[in-house]
Protein backbone atom coordinates (compact mmCIF):
# COMPACT_ATOMS: atom_id res chain seq x y z
CA UNK A 1 0.00 0.00 0.00
CA UNK A 2 1.78 3.21 -1.03
CA UNK A 3 0.81 5.99 1.61
CA UNK A 4 1.73 9.88 0.96
CA UNK A 5 1.12 12.36 3.82
CA UNK A 6 1.36 16.18 2.69
CA UNK A 7 2.01 18.73 4.44
CA UNK A 8 -0.32 21.98 2.51
CA UNK A 9 -0.08 25.78 3.38
CA UNK A 10 3.22 25.66 5.77
CA UNK A 11 3.94 29.15 7.66
CA UNK A 12 7.20 30.27 6.39
CA UNK A 13 8.84 31.38 9.67
CA UNK A 14 11.93 32.80 9.03
CA UNK A 15 14.88 33.67 11.26
CA UNK A 16 18.34 35.35 10.70
CA UNK A 17 21.03 36.76 12.85
CA UNK A 18 22.42 40.03 13.34
CA UNK A 19 26.55 39.42 13.85
CA UNK A 20 27.52 43.24 14.94
CA UNK A 21 27.69 43.79 18.33
CA UNK A 22 24.38 45.84 19.75
CA UNK A 23 25.38 46.62 22.74
CA UNK A 24 24.72 50.45 21.75
CA UNK A 25 21.30 49.38 20.86
CA UNK A 26 20.09 47.96 23.90
CA UNK A 27 21.40 50.78 25.60
CA UNK A 28 19.37 53.31 23.82
CA UNK A 29 16.50 51.06 24.22
CA UNK A 30 16.49 50.66 27.64
CA UNK A 31 16.79 54.40 28.33
CA UNK A 32 14.06 55.74 26.50
CA UNK A 33 10.32 56.01 27.61
CA UNK A 34 8.04 53.36 27.69
CA UNK A 35 4.46 52.99 28.77
CA UNK A 36 2.48 50.09 30.32
CA UNK A 37 0.80 48.16 27.83
CA UNK A 38 -2.09 46.88 30.17
CA UNK A 39 -2.52 44.10 32.53
CA UNK A 40 0.24 41.52 30.56
CA UNK A 41 2.13 43.26 32.92
CA UNK A 42 4.71 44.58 29.73
CA UNK A 43 5.58 48.19 28.44
CA UNK A 44 5.81 49.73 25.00
CA UNK A 45 7.63 52.16 23.67
CA UNK A 46 6.27 56.08 23.36
CA UNK A 47 7.84 55.82 19.96
CA UNK A 48 6.03 54.29 17.49
CA UNK A 49 8.19 54.72 14.45
CA UNK A 50 11.48 53.29 16.61
CA UNK A 51 13.47 52.36 13.44
CA UNK A 52 13.40 55.77 11.90
CA UNK A 53 16.15 56.61 15.08
CA UNK A 54 19.43 57.20 14.24
CA UNK A 55 20.61 55.36 16.83
CA UNK A 56 19.10 52.40 15.01
CA UNK A 57 20.03 53.17 11.45
CA UNK A 58 22.43 50.08 11.22
CA UNK A 59 20.21 47.40 12.75
CA UNK A 60 16.78 48.71 10.30
CA UNK A 61 18.95 48.59 7.47
CA UNK A 62 19.94 44.71 8.32
CA UNK A 63 16.24 44.66 8.75
CA UNK A 64 15.57 45.52 5.51
CA UNK A 65 18.06 43.36 3.56
CA UNK A 66 16.69 40.23 5.36
CA UNK A 67 12.89 41.59 4.31
CA UNK A 68 14.39 41.69 0.64
CA UNK A 69 15.30 37.87 1.08
CA UNK A 70 12.42 36.88 2.52
CA UNK A 71 10.20 38.53 -0.27
CA UNK A 72 12.20 37.02 -3.19
CA UNK A 73 13.35 33.31 -1.86
CA UNK A 74 9.81 32.64 0.29
CA UNK A 75 6.99 34.84 -1.07
CA UNK A 76 8.78 34.81 -4.59
CA UNK A 77 7.83 38.67 -5.49
CA UNK A 78 10.04 41.39 -6.54
CA UNK A 79 7.70 43.81 -4.75
CA UNK A 80 9.39 45.74 -1.45
CA UNK A 81 8.32 45.30 1.91
CA UNK A 82 9.32 48.31 4.19
CA UNK A 83 8.53 48.70 7.78
CA UNK A 84 5.42 50.74 8.74
CA UNK A 85 5.15 51.48 12.42
CA UNK A 86 7.74 49.65 15.33
CA UNK A 87 7.90 49.90 18.35
CA UNK A 88 10.09 48.78 21.38
CA UNK A 89 8.86 45.99 23.99
CA UNK A 90 10.17 45.49 27.74
CA UNK A 91 9.05 42.62 29.45
CA UNK A 92 10.03 42.43 32.81
CA UNK A 93 9.47 39.28 35.25
CA UNK A 94 5.63 37.99 35.38
CA UNK A 95 4.89 39.87 32.30
CA UNK A 96 3.37 38.10 28.52
CA UNK A 97 2.03 38.87 25.35
CA UNK A 98 -1.70 37.60 24.53
CA UNK A 99 -2.40 36.05 21.73
CA UNK A 100 -2.48 38.47 19.15
CA UNK A 101 -1.84 38.99 15.41
CA UNK A 102 -1.07 42.37 13.62
CA UNK A 103 -3.67 44.00 11.15
CA UNK A 104 -2.94 45.99 8.05
CA UNK A 105 0.22 44.57 7.47
CA UNK A 106 2.20 41.29 5.08
CA UNK A 107 5.23 40.61 6.85
CA UNK A 108 5.73 41.52 10.85
CA UNK A 109 8.63 40.79 12.69
CA UNK A 110 10.39 40.71 15.52
CA UNK A 111 14.29 41.63 16.75
CA UNK A 112 15.47 40.32 20.15
CA UNK A 113 17.78 42.43 21.86
CA UNK A 114 18.09 40.51 25.14
CA UNK A 115 15.80 37.20 25.47
CA UNK A 116 14.23 34.95 28.43
CA UNK A 117 14.01 31.55 27.18
CA UNK A 118 11.30 31.16 30.00
CA UNK A 119 9.21 33.35 27.45
CA UNK A 120 9.78 31.98 23.44
CA UNK A 121 7.18 33.61 20.98
CA UNK A 122 4.91 31.05 20.45
CA UNK A 123 2.67 30.81 17.12
CA UNK A 124 -0.97 29.27 16.77
CA UNK A 125 -2.86 27.57 14.35
CA UNK A 126 -5.92 29.70 13.48
CA UNK A 127 -8.68 27.00 12.14
CA UNK A 128 -7.22 24.80 15.65
CA UNK A 129 -10.50 23.81 17.71
CA UNK A 130 -14.12 22.32 17.01
CA UNK A 131 -13.59 18.15 16.92
CA UNK A 132 -10.75 17.19 18.97
CA UNK A 133 -9.32 13.17 19.15
CA UNK A 134 -7.46 12.40 22.04
CA UNK A 135 -3.67 12.31 20.31
CA UNK A 136 -0.60 10.08 21.80
CA UNK A 137 1.83 12.03 20.59
CA UNK A 138 1.53 16.04 19.11
CA UNK A 139 3.11 16.74 15.55
CA UNK A 140 3.00 19.17 13.36
CA UNK A 141 -0.47 18.13 11.53
CA UNK A 142 -2.27 17.73 15.39
CA UNK A 143 -0.44 20.60 17.78
CA UNK A 144 -2.60 24.24 17.87
CA UNK A 145 0.69 25.96 19.27
CA UNK A 146 4.59 25.56 18.61
CA UNK A 147 6.72 27.68 20.76
CA UNK A 148 9.71 29.38 19.15
CA UNK A 149 13.13 29.56 20.89
CA UNK A 150 15.01 32.53 19.73
CA UNK A 151 18.29 34.35 21.05
CA UNK A 152 19.92 37.42 21.97
CA UNK A 153 20.39 39.28 18.35
CA UNK A 154 17.99 37.13 16.27
CA UNK A 155 15.34 38.38 14.00
CA UNK A 156 12.48 36.60 13.27
CA UNK A 157 9.89 36.66 10.21
CA UNK A 158 6.64 35.86 9.86
CA UNK A 159 3.04 36.52 8.03
CA UNK A 160 1.25 38.75 9.61
CA UNK A 161 -2.06 36.92 9.86
CA UNK A 162 0.09 34.43 11.93
CA UNK A 163 -1.96 33.86 15.60
CA UNK A 164 1.42 34.43 18.44
CA UNK A 165 1.82 34.91 22.11
CA UNK A 166 4.63 35.02 24.26
CA UNK A 167 4.26 33.27 27.56
CA UNK A 168 5.18 34.66 31.15
CA UNK A 169 8.57 35.41 31.68
CA UNK A 170 9.46 33.73 34.88
CA UNK A 171 12.92 35.24 35.18
CA UNK A 172 14.29 38.05 36.34
CA UNK A 173 15.87 39.43 33.50
CA UNK A 174 14.22 41.69 31.44
CA UNK A 175 13.39 41.10 27.99
CA UNK A 176 13.77 43.57 25.55
CA UNK A 177 12.65 42.99 22.13
CA UNK A 178 11.11 45.31 18.54
CA UNK A 179 8.48 44.40 17.02
CA UNK A 180 7.44 45.89 13.37
CA UNK A 181 4.97 45.71 10.50
CA UNK A 182 5.21 45.85 7.06
CA UNK A 183 3.78 47.21 4.14
CA UNK A 184 4.60 47.55 0.24
CA UNK A 185 5.19 50.76 -1.41
CA UNK A 186 4.71 49.14 -4.82
CA UNK A 187 1.52 48.44 -6.75
CA UNK A 188 0.32 44.96 -5.57
CA UNK A 189 -1.96 42.86 -7.53
CA UNK A 190 -3.66 42.93 -11.49
CA UNK A 191 -6.32 44.17 -13.09
CA UNK A 192 -7.20 41.14 -14.43
CA UNK A 193 -7.70 39.44 -11.72
CA UNK A 194 -9.52 42.64 -9.99
CA UNK A 195 -7.34 43.07 -7.60
CA UNK A 196 -5.09 45.89 -8.35
CA UNK A 197 -4.33 48.09 -5.45
CA UNK A 198 -1.86 51.59 -5.79
CA UNK A 199 -1.88 53.10 -3.08
CA UNK A 200 0.06 56.13 -4.39
CA UNK A 201 -2.47 56.46 -7.46
CA UNK A 202 -4.89 56.44 -4.19
CA UNK A 203 -3.39 59.26 -2.71
CA UNK A 204 -2.61 61.11 -5.44
CA UNK A 205 -6.17 61.51 -6.88
CA UNK A 206 -7.16 62.40 -3.04
CA UNK A 207 -4.90 65.18 -2.74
Amino acid sequence: MNEEIMGIFPVPVYISKYEKDISKELNFIKNISYIDNGKNGNFKSVNTFILKSEELKELNEFILEQLNIYVKKIIMSNDTLLPTISWTNKNPKGSKHHEHLHPNSIVSGVFYFNVSHSSPITFHKADFGGMKLNHTTYNEYNNGSFAVKVNTGELILFPSTTRHSVPINTLDDTRYSLSFNTFTSSQIGSTDQLTYLNLKEIANASS
